[in-house]
Protein backbone atom coordinates (compact mmCIF):
# COMPACT_ATOMS: atom_id res chain seq x y z
CA UNK A 1 0.00 0.00 0.00
CA UNK A 2 2.86 2.35 0.81
CA UNK A 3 4.45 1.73 -2.60
CA UNK A 4 1.12 2.25 -4.38
CA UNK A 5 0.38 5.48 -2.53
CA UNK A 6 3.93 6.82 -3.00
CA UNK A 7 3.75 6.17 -6.74
CA UNK A 8 0.30 7.74 -6.98
CA UNK A 9 1.35 10.86 -5.08
CA UNK A 10 4.55 11.15 -7.13
CA UNK A 11 2.50 10.95 -10.34
CA UNK A 12 0.15 13.68 -9.14
CA UNK A 13 3.07 15.96 -8.20
CA UNK A 14 4.67 15.49 -11.62
CA UNK A 15 1.52 16.35 -13.55
CA UNK A 16 1.33 19.74 -15.25
CA UNK A 17 -1.98 20.43 -13.50
CA UNK A 18 -1.97 19.63 -9.80
CA UNK A 19 -5.10 17.67 -8.86
CA UNK A 20 -5.42 18.71 -5.23
CA UNK A 21 -8.61 16.73 -4.69
CA UNK A 22 -6.92 13.51 -5.80
CA UNK A 23 -3.87 14.37 -3.71
CA UNK A 24 -6.08 14.92 -0.66
CA UNK A 25 -7.86 11.60 -1.23
CA UNK A 26 -4.55 9.70 -1.08
CA UNK A 27 -3.45 11.55 2.07
CA UNK A 28 -6.82 10.68 3.63
CA UNK A 29 -6.33 6.97 2.88
CA UNK A 30 -2.82 6.71 4.32
CA UNK A 31 -2.94 6.36 8.09
CA UNK A 32 0.37 7.84 9.19
CA UNK A 33 1.00 11.09 11.07
CA UNK A 34 3.02 12.60 8.21
CA UNK A 35 0.18 11.94 5.73
CA UNK A 36 -2.20 13.87 7.97
CA UNK A 37 0.21 16.79 8.27
CA UNK A 38 0.54 16.77 4.47
CA UNK A 39 -3.24 16.61 4.10
CA UNK A 40 -3.61 19.69 6.30
CA UNK A 41 -0.89 21.50 4.36
CA UNK A 42 -2.63 20.70 1.07
CA UNK A 43 -5.92 22.01 2.45
CA UNK A 44 -4.22 25.15 3.70
CA UNK A 45 -2.64 25.62 0.26
CA UNK A 46 -6.09 25.75 -1.37
CA UNK A 47 -7.54 27.97 1.38
CA UNK A 48 -9.53 25.25 3.18
CA UNK A 49 -8.43 26.61 6.54
CA UNK A 50 -11.19 25.11 8.71
CA UNK A 51 -10.66 21.67 7.21
CA UNK A 52 -6.90 21.93 7.80
CA UNK A 53 -7.50 22.85 11.43
CA UNK A 54 -9.88 19.92 11.88
CA UNK A 55 -7.34 17.42 10.52
CA UNK A 56 -4.56 18.78 12.75
CA UNK A 57 -6.72 18.75 15.88
CA UNK A 58 -7.61 15.07 15.25
CA UNK A 59 -4.02 13.85 14.94
CA UNK A 60 -3.36 13.30 18.69
CA UNK A 61 -6.65 11.39 18.94
CA UNK A 62 -5.88 9.09 16.00
CA UNK A 63 -2.29 8.18 16.84
CA UNK A 64 -0.54 7.13 20.03
CA UNK A 65 2.23 9.66 20.53
CA UNK A 66 5.21 9.43 22.83
CA UNK A 67 6.66 12.51 24.53
CA UNK A 68 8.86 13.35 21.52
CA UNK A 69 5.91 13.07 19.13
CA UNK A 70 3.77 15.28 21.34
CA UNK A 71 6.50 17.92 21.53
CA UNK A 72 6.81 17.92 17.73
CA UNK A 73 3.03 18.15 17.33
CA UNK A 74 2.86 21.14 19.65
CA UNK A 75 5.77 22.78 17.82
CA UNK A 76 4.05 22.13 14.48
CA UNK A 77 0.89 23.78 15.76
CA UNK A 78 2.94 26.83 16.72
CA UNK A 79 4.17 27.06 13.13
CA UNK A 80 0.67 26.45 11.77
CA UNK A 81 -0.79 29.22 13.95
CA UNK A 82 1.88 31.66 12.81
CA UNK A 83 1.29 30.68 9.18
CA UNK A 84 -2.44 31.43 9.59
CA UNK A 85 -1.64 34.72 11.28
CA UNK A 86 0.46 35.78 8.29
CA UNK A 87 -2.09 34.51 5.76
CA UNK A 88 -5.10 36.19 7.40
CA UNK A 89 -3.27 39.51 7.66
CA UNK A 90 -2.71 39.34 3.88
CA UNK A 91 1.06 39.32 4.23
CA UNK A 92 3.79 37.07 2.87
CA UNK A 93 6.60 35.37 4.78
CA UNK A 94 8.81 38.25 3.65
CA UNK A 95 6.79 40.69 5.77
CA UNK A 96 7.19 39.31 9.29
CA UNK A 97 7.71 41.63 12.20
CA UNK A 98 10.57 41.21 14.65
CA UNK A 99 8.50 39.28 17.19
CA UNK A 100 7.35 36.82 14.51
CA UNK A 101 10.91 36.25 13.33
CA UNK A 102 11.94 35.48 16.91
CA UNK A 103 8.97 33.12 17.18
CA UNK A 104 10.18 31.26 14.09
CA UNK A 105 13.62 30.95 15.66
CA UNK A 106 12.05 29.46 18.78
CA UNK A 107 10.25 26.90 16.59
CA UNK A 108 13.53 26.01 14.87
CA UNK A 109 15.36 25.53 18.14
CA UNK A 110 12.60 23.52 19.84
CA UNK A 111 13.46 20.30 17.99
CA UNK A 112 14.54 18.91 14.62
CA UNK A 113 11.17 17.78 13.28
CA UNK A 114 9.03 18.92 10.33
CA UNK A 115 8.02 22.20 11.99
CA UNK A 116 11.65 23.07 12.62
CA UNK A 117 12.58 22.29 9.01
CA UNK A 118 9.82 24.50 7.61
CA UNK A 119 10.71 27.36 9.94
CA UNK A 120 14.36 27.07 8.90
CA UNK A 121 13.33 27.36 5.26
CA UNK A 122 11.47 30.61 5.88
CA UNK A 123 14.25 32.16 7.96
CA UNK A 124 17.02 31.23 5.53
CA UNK A 125 15.07 32.10 2.38
CA UNK A 126 13.73 35.49 3.44
CA UNK A 127 15.92 36.72 6.29
CA UNK A 128 19.33 35.15 5.62
CA UNK A 129 19.17 33.42 9.02
CA UNK A 130 20.51 30.02 8.03
CA UNK A 131 21.39 27.03 10.15
CA UNK A 132 24.08 24.39 9.66
CA UNK A 133 23.39 21.63 7.10
CA UNK A 134 20.52 23.54 5.54
CA UNK A 135 20.08 24.50 1.90
CA UNK A 136 21.84 27.75 1.13
CA UNK A 137 19.26 29.93 -0.60
CA UNK A 138 21.71 32.71 -1.46
CA UNK A 139 21.46 32.30 -5.24
CA UNK A 140 20.86 34.70 -8.08
CA UNK A 141 17.16 34.87 -8.88
CA UNK A 142 15.94 33.73 -12.29
CA UNK A 143 12.76 35.52 -13.26
CA UNK A 144 10.37 33.34 -15.23
CA UNK A 145 7.62 35.21 -17.00
CA UNK A 146 5.17 33.13 -19.00
CA UNK A 147 6.14 29.61 -20.03
CA UNK A 148 9.77 29.96 -21.10
CA UNK A 149 13.12 31.37 -20.08
CA UNK A 150 16.65 31.32 -21.39
CA UNK A 151 19.08 28.57 -20.44
CA UNK A 152 20.92 29.06 -17.15
CA UNK A 153 24.22 27.51 -16.08
CA UNK A 154 24.87 26.54 -12.48
CA UNK A 155 27.69 24.73 -10.74
CA UNK A 156 27.36 21.19 -9.44
CA UNK A 157 28.18 21.15 -5.74
CA UNK A 158 29.56 17.98 -4.17
CA UNK A 159 28.63 17.49 -0.52
CA UNK A 160 32.03 15.97 0.23
CA UNK A 161 34.32 18.13 -1.87
CA UNK A 162 34.82 21.78 -2.67
CA UNK A 163 32.90 23.22 -5.56
CA UNK A 164 34.23 21.97 -8.87
CA UNK A 165 33.85 24.88 -11.26
CA UNK A 166 34.71 22.72 -14.26
CA UNK A 167 31.54 20.72 -13.76
CA UNK A 168 28.56 22.78 -14.88
CA UNK A 169 24.93 21.84 -15.34
CA UNK A 170 22.49 24.03 -17.23
CA UNK A 171 18.73 23.97 -17.46
CA UNK A 172 16.02 25.73 -19.42
CA UNK A 173 12.37 26.38 -18.64
CA UNK A 174 10.13 25.84 -21.64
CA UNK A 175 6.42 25.09 -22.03
CA UNK A 176 5.97 24.81 -18.26
CA UNK A 177 8.80 22.28 -17.93
CA UNK A 178 12.17 22.72 -16.26
CA UNK A 179 14.52 20.67 -18.46
CA UNK A 180 18.09 19.78 -17.44
CA UNK A 181 20.76 19.30 -20.11
CA UNK A 182 22.28 16.23 -18.45
CA UNK A 183 21.37 12.54 -18.80
CA UNK A 184 22.93 11.80 -15.41
CA UNK A 185 19.99 13.23 -13.46
CA UNK A 186 18.43 10.84 -10.94
CA UNK A 187 15.86 13.17 -9.42
CA UNK A 188 14.64 16.78 -9.57
CA UNK A 189 12.72 18.47 -6.77
CA UNK A 190 11.05 21.88 -6.57
CA UNK A 191 10.68 23.39 -3.09
CA UNK A 192 8.52 26.27 -1.94
CA UNK A 193 9.64 28.83 0.62
CA UNK A 194 8.79 26.67 3.64
CA UNK A 195 10.70 23.64 2.41
CA UNK A 196 7.81 21.65 0.98
CA UNK A 197 8.33 19.63 -2.20
CA UNK A 198 5.73 21.01 -4.63
CA UNK A 199 6.88 19.13 -7.73
CA UNK A 200 9.25 16.21 -8.26
CA UNK A 201 10.60 13.90 -10.92
CA UNK A 202 12.54 10.66 -10.49
CA UNK A 203 14.82 9.27 -13.18
CA UNK A 204 13.98 12.03 -15.65
CA UNK A 205 15.70 15.20 -16.76
CA UNK A 206 12.61 17.39 -16.48
CA UNK A 207 9.97 18.43 -13.96
CA UNK A 208 6.68 20.27 -14.44
CA UNK A 209 6.17 23.76 -12.99
CA UNK A 210 3.01 24.80 -14.83
CA UNK A 211 0.80 24.05 -11.82
CA UNK A 212 2.86 26.19 -9.44
CA UNK A 213 1.38 29.55 -8.44
CA UNK A 214 3.42 32.75 -8.69
CA UNK A 215 6.19 32.84 -6.12
CA UNK A 216 9.74 31.94 -5.18
CA UNK A 217 11.03 28.38 -5.49
CA UNK A 218 14.22 26.36 -5.19
CA UNK A 219 15.10 23.62 -7.68
CA UNK A 220 17.35 20.79 -6.49
CA UNK A 221 18.90 18.57 -9.16
CA UNK A 222 20.45 15.24 -8.09
CA UNK A 223 22.98 13.43 -10.29
CA UNK A 224 24.20 9.82 -10.49
CA UNK A 225 27.53 10.68 -8.84
CA UNK A 226 25.72 11.83 -5.67
CA UNK A 227 26.04 15.52 -6.39
CA UNK A 228 23.31 18.13 -6.09
CA UNK A 229 22.51 21.47 -7.67
CA UNK A 230 20.40 24.04 -5.83
CA UNK A 231 19.11 27.23 -7.43
CA UNK A 232 16.40 29.77 -6.75
CA UNK A 233 13.90 31.03 -9.29
CA UNK A 234 10.93 33.36 -9.25
CA UNK A 235 7.78 32.47 -11.17
CA UNK A 236 5.62 35.39 -12.27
Amino acid sequence: MRDISDNAISTIMQDTILDTNLLKSWYEIIRTPISKFLLAETQFFINEYDQADAVLYEIPEIFQFNETDIAEYENYMQFHTLRKQVEFSERSWAELNEAEIYHLQDIVEANTGRSSTMAKGVLCFFYDICYDNEIDFDFDEIIIEGKSSEAHEIFVTDFEQEQNKNNIISYIIKDNLLVVNSNDVTKIEIYNTIGQVVSASAGKNHVTIGHLPQGIYVVKIYTEDLKVVSHKFVKR
